[in-house]
């Protein structure tokens, strides 16, 4: 029998406008479908699995297939309509370069980690999914996702990677779905002494291999009982530490400049900004107000696929016009000499300096521009 041809993809959202998608490959019977999977520890090849229900899936002739039957093929696709089909390293560049101008999908990069990652690079990329899903979802999504769902992904590459190449499938398959289930951060084995005795025992797997491989894979979740909380602001370093935007902001005298410092952190890294103000209680009144309006635009949904630079622009809009009149000019001064090296940011700040009818902005108008020139420098 001829190896069945790929003629289509299955995505995994019907919102999905661009990620990976699960590659269709037809059979010589009509309606016969199929797709590929392997698993990473004993199988030399990829296996053809049926598909038995039906399915949604759209029929695509691939722009680039290197469609390879004996390895593990993988599909993308692109905002264009765009669809790469073949083996992991034959789109390993395309997608890293597509990926990196991505680099605010969390779940996307957190996927591209899992999947060609260094160690540190899976690391950053899971602490980036983690803060992304607590401003989304809430604590108790992120909760779930660092102390259950992580943990047992970790333990079953683990498992999978360290076991002996001539262990019995079917023993290998039962006892890593045990231990998977059994996996638990908060105590100081992370399985039962019983489970770890039957991973040496039929496995030939080490504890403490293991457990410092563990520990090195997920170093954010605290590793003494009743202590396991994720670090929710900047990298590893700042774990249980103010981030840098909460003392740059803290130390700032004005509430327009301490708006100023938000939006900029905003520009640089949106998630953990809106981490930051989901506590932050500004001093002003207009801070406040201002507050309202940088979380309501940043969790806004649209806001997500924008670049950041244009949702600041648009908050700098809307924050003027909410701004206390006498106040506008130094509204626009503050903001242009804490945002001036964001181009866009800095275009939406000129053009409201030069369009604005306020006599208090028109005496601030030479030092708000002059501050923007230098800025461009």
């Amino acid at each position: 029998m001829s190896y069945p041809l790929p003629i289509g993809y299955c995505t995994f959202s019907r919102q999905a406008r661009y990620g990976f998608v699960l590659p269709i490959l037809s059979g010589k019977r009509k309606g016969e479908l199929f797709f590929q999977a392997a698993d990473t520890t004993l199988a030399q090849r990829p296996q053809l699995f049926a598909v038995e229900a039906d399915i949604e899936f759209i029929r695509a002739q691939p722009l680039i297939n290197e469609f390879v039957p004996e390895e593990l093929n993988i599909g993308f696709l692109f905002p264009d309509g765009g669809y790469a089909l073949g083996p992991k390293l034959a789109l390993q560049t395309r997608i890293r370069k597509f990926c990196a101008s991505h680099a605010s999908d969390a779940a996307l990069n957190l996927q591209l980690a899992e999947l060609w990652g260094a160690s540190s690079e899976r690391v950053t990329a899971r602490m980036k999914m983690i803060r992304t899903l607590r401003v989304r979802c809430g604590n108790q999504a992120g909760d779930w996702f660092s102390e259950r769902a992580l943990p047992q992904s970790v333990m079953w590459d683990l498992i999978s990677h360290h076991s002996r190449v001539s262990t019995d499938k079917e023993v290998l398959y039962d006892l890593r779905a045990k231990a998977v289930s059994e996996v638990d951060v908060n105590s100081e084995g992370l399985l039962p002494s019983g489970t770890w005795q039957q991973l040496y025992q039929l496995l030939g797997i080490n504890r403490d291999d293991i457990a410092a491989q563990f520990w090195q894979e997920c170093p954010f979740i605290s590793r003494r009982e009743g202590e396991n909380q994720v670090s929710r602001e900047g990298t590893l370093a700042d774990f249980k530490r103010p981030s840098q935007l909460s003392l740059d902001v803290r130390a700032l005298g004005r509430q327009e400049q301490r708006i100023g410092r938000i939006l900029a952190g905003a520009v640089e890294d949106r998630i953990n900004t809106l981490e930051f103000l989901r506590t932050y209680v500004d001093r002003g009144t207009f801070g406040n107000d201002a507050i309202r309006v940088i979380k309501e635009e940043l969790t806004n949904a649209r806001a997500f696929d924008l670049n950041s630079e244009w949702v600041v622009a648009k908050i700098v809009l809307k924050l003027f016009t909410i701004c206390y009149p006498m106040q506008r000019g130094v509204l626009l001064f503050d903001l242009a000499s804490l945002l001036g090296q964001f181009p866009v940011v800095a275009d939406a700040i000129r053009n409201k300096t030069y369009a604005s009818r306020s006599i208090y902005v028109r005496q601030a108008q030479g030092a708000i521009l002059s501050v923007l020139d230098s800025s461009a420098k």
